[in-house]
């Protein structure tokens, strides 16, 4: 039977063949541990569908780890695509996809949270599947299985993987998250079809299960599924604390460095850009949020660089008054500050100067908005 102490004896007897072993081993500073043997948890698995450095330096599943996780009844752990010397260990040993934090197999999880950020990781969120020893097609599943729920951008256009999910969450996760964990917690023990009908009854969320296509229409199978499907969003970005306990990976992430969110949603609506239309409408977060989140963040991590996330950062209309702020508190303690997503119209010389007085860091223009 596998459980996580055989996990634990293949990982000790197996990790130093494999490339970047440390991928694996979970126990970062930071992540969450809970005491199992107590309390019975709604157990799930966020997934983002690649390696560990590079899902490690997504910020949405940040965010849904911590609001699953402020959650009483609710224990969220990790996990991530392997490298293909992994996978192949793994499948030469019969060891199925496990969780970072417990080391438990995925399938034996009530739900398993995939992020959808772009269409190609179609093929990945499959072989993650297989690995989880999951049927890839929701309607193969019993109630055993876990319920396995898709998020994020590539949601508003999912009908080429519809089918590998029971549940299709639309718009901002900060909204109904809760309500959707626990329709699924309160209903544990129940036949697989009424509790997807109950979720269904959920603002922004699609069950494709109970559709059917038309010629070019998706429509509903029966009467009690909505025609239309109206995404999440979140009103008012301070009302909920951005996260400002990120966990520190083992192996350096793509992105390595503290980030707060300071705007969702972009002003400018480019014609192109797909984030420019998934994110509207634009909400700031206010400079005081920022700056306190902020302190927290590094007080928290020890970073000594803080990105100011936005689609289009210098756009904030509290921008100066942000990073004046924030180098009065980060200049002596040598903290850099950097501007990841910069329109050239935008570009401000008085901000560059002001940002490059502890470092030189990054600015990151987009020509082409």
């Amino acid at each position: 039977m596998v459980d996580s102490n055989y996990i634990l004896r293949f990982l000790s007897e197996n990790l130093m063949k494999v490339s970047k072993p440390a991928r694996y081993i979970g126990g970062e500073y930071n992540s969450v541990v809970k005491d199992l043997a107590n309390k019975d948890y709604l157990r799930i698995a966020f997934s983002f569908p690649d390696v560990y450095e590079v899902g490690m330096s997504h910020y949405g599943l940040e965010i849904l780890y911590w609001l699953a996780n402020n959650l009483d009844f609710v224990y969220a752990e990790r996990v991530f695509l392997p490298w293909v010397d992994m996978v192949e260990m793994m499948e030469k040993n019969d060891i199925p996809l496990f969780t970072l934090e417990s080391k438990t197999p995925v399938y034996k999880l009530d739900v398993l949270g995939i992020s959808l950020e772009y269409e190609l990781s179609y093929t990945n969120v499959l072989k993650l599947l297989e690995l989880s020893r999951i049927p890839l097609r929701a309607r193969e599943r019993n109630d055993n299985h876990p319920i396995v729920i898709a998020g994020g951008p590539v949601t508003y256009n999912c009908e080429p993987i519809a089918e590998a999910f029971d549940v299709i969450y639309l718009g901002d996760g900060e909204v109904n998250l809760e309500k959707m964990l626990r329709v699924i917690y309160e209903t544990k023990g129940m036949n697989r079809e009424e509790r997807l009908k109950l979720l269904s009854k959920i603002e922004g969320i699609y069950i494709p299960l109970f559709y059917e296509q038309e010629g070019r229409k998706i429509i509903p199978k029966y009467d009690f599924a909505p025609s239309k499907i109206r995404r999440n969003i979140l009103k008012d970005l301070n009302s909920v604390k951005p996260p400002v306990k990120k966990i520190l990976p083992h192996v350096e992430s793509v992105h390595d460095r503290g980030v707060i969110e300071i705007s969702r949603g972009c002003t400018r609506g480019c014609r192109f850009c797909h984030a420019g239309y998934v994110y509207r409408p634009v909400r700031e977060r206010d400079a005081d949020q920022i700056v306190e989140s902020v302190k927290e963040l590094i007080s928290n991590t020890g970073y000594d660089e803080i990105s100011l996330l936005s689609l289009s950062s210098l756009d904030h209309s509290q921008i100066e008054k942000i990073v004046d702020k924030l180098m009065e508190e980060l200049k002596d303690k040598k903290i850099s500050i950097s501007i990841p997503s910069t329109r050239m119209d935008a570009f401000n010389i008085k901000i560059a100067e002001r940002i490059s007085q502890v470092r030189k860091t990054g600015l990151t223009f987009a020509p082409e908005a």
